[in-house]
């Protein structure tokens, strides 16, 4: 097997950040075709920024849902 599951993985944490970032996505590519259809000027020009950007919604929403998940476990227990 090439890839092996992992068994500590948060999955829950993973989907959520990963539907924050299609999110976030969709509403910038939203916004910068209305601009450009508007005012005719891009609001982002670079697709690497949006790329970028994307990856740091992705990784600052799983350190923040993961961390929220550790400490309402923690105040359960």
């Amino acid at each position: 097997m090439f890839f092996k599951n992992d068994q500590n993985a948060d999955k829950r944490s993973t989907d959520i950040a990963t539907s924050a970032t299609f999110i976030f996505w969709c509403l910038l590519f939203l916004l910068n075709m209305g601009s450009e259809m508007i005012f005719e000027v891009a609001v982002v020009e670079d697709s690497s920024i949006m790329l970028f950007s994307g990856l740091a919604v992705f990784f600052g929403t799983l350190y923040a849902v993961k961390y929220y998940r550790k400490n309402q476990k923690r105040k359960f227990s």
